[in-house]
């Protein structure tokens, strides 16, 4: 791993545990349901792999964005159109896409 990818992964991890009580509440739930696995895929997100995880929670966004195929589009209207107070998205097990 690069430093900047490294650097990034730990600024989101900050971010999450300082100012996203929510998100990272769900992340310690999945991870007690998933394993480690879970744990991998944040990093991976913060880290700058697309479709792994991403998270908006009180101003704040970390991760990196789903590909826009695998985004329901109906969704992103519903939250473009309602706002939101928090939005976690993760890639499920035996998921390739990040689709289920």
């Amino acid at each position: 791993m690069d430093k900047r990818t490294a650097e990034r992964q730990q600024q989101g991890l900050h971010t999450i545990k300082a100012h996203m009580p929510q998100t990272y509440a769900e992340i310690q739930r999945q991870a007690g349901e998933r394993g480690g696995e879970v744990y991998r895929l944040v990093r991976q997100g913060c880290g700058g792999e697309p479709s792994r995880f991403y998270a908006i929670e009180a101003g704040h966004v970390v991760g990196t964005p789903f590909a826009q195929e695998l985004t329901d589009p109906i969704l992103a209207q519903h939250i473009v159109q309602f706002g939101l107070g928090y939005l976690l998205m993760m890639q499920l097990s035996g998921s390739a896409d990040g689709a289920h």
